[in-house]
Order: structure tokens, then sequence, then C-alpha cells
């Protein structure tokens, strides 16, 4: 994949995640879920949340804000730590 943003006034950042991307086998949900507990707010965690108890719909949800968040740090020119 290749992406080209540009914005003369604006902060722009990217973040592209692989279709079909999954996670481990040897996880479940809620466990990567525990994992990533301190990266989201509580509002972030209740919208994710909202699409259970679908699984795949809850894991789609979570992938969607955190492209959302790493576009946003890399746009600020920081990290997620």
């Amino acid at each position: 994949f290749v992406a080209l943003a540009s914005e003369p006034v604006l902060l722009c950042g990217v973040d592209v995640a692989a279709p079909g991307q999954v996670r481990s086998k040897n996880r479940t949900l809620q466990e990567q879920f525990d994992t990533m507990s301190s990266y989201f707010t509580v509002s972030e965690w209740s919208a994710i949340r909202s699409h259970g108890p679908d699984e795949t719909a809850m894991e789609c949800c979570f992938r969607k804000h955190w492209s959302l968040k790493e576009a946003f740090t890399k746009a600020r020119g920081d990290g997620i730590a």
C-alpha cells in the first residue's frame, strides 16, 4: 500500500492497516483488550464495547479506533507509548 497526504496549513497523519489482519489465535479478544487497556479512554472503550457481544464487530471497531489514534499521533509527530 502507498499513502500520500499533503496539507499546507493543517497537520496530516496516515495509518495504514493491513486488510484481513487478525489477532493471534493464541489470545482471546478480552486478552487483547486487556493488553491495550491504557491506550484508550473510557469513552473510546465504551464505543468499542457497544458493538458487542459480536467479537468481530468489536474487533473491527477497535482496529478503526487504533488506526485513527495512530494517524493522529503521527500527524503530531509523537508516538503511542
